[in-house]
């Protein structure tokens, strides 16, 4: 991974790494805000490689596409307290890879990283971007 899009990353796995260490409120809340960072930096990746959010969502890249921006939008409208925001076309079960992310349900729920499996899965994700070409 190259970029800016590495940098994000690397801090998430640190913000990981420290919640899994101390687990308290305040290594939490660094994880979450840290996981925003990184969620909006993949999507940007997305911006800047030219990728437009499909409609239909058909293909697996067009899933990825589209799972990359919904990842984004949670902690875009609060990053300190991320609430799922997910229009009717995004509310579907995502099958990226060994990936298997079901956002159908989510709409106006706080985030919780047992949504997508873990914090760890939006670094999983990001190394698939780069196998996609994003960075």
């Amino acid at each position: 991974m190259s970029g800016y899009l590495s940098h994000a990353m690397n801090d998430l796995v640190q913000a990981i790494s420290d919640y899994e260490s101390l687990m308290d409120q305040q290594s939490f809340k660094h994880l979450t805000i840290m996981y925003g960072i990184a969620a909006l930096t993949l999507d940007a990746a997305r911006v800047d490689r030219g990728l437009q959010l499909p409609d239909p969502i058909a293909t697996e890249q067009d899933q990825f596409v589209a799972l990359a921006y919904m990842l984004r939008c949670a902690p875009a409208h609060d990053i300190s307290v991320p609430i799922w925001k997910i229009k009717n076309r995004y509310r579907r079960v995502y099958v990226v890879g060994e990936f298997n992310i079901d956002l159908a349900n989510l709409d106006g729920l706080e985030f919780d990283f047992a949504h997508i499996g873990g914090p760890s899965t939006l670094v999983e994700l990001a190394a698939y971007a780069q196998g996609a070409g994003w960075a």
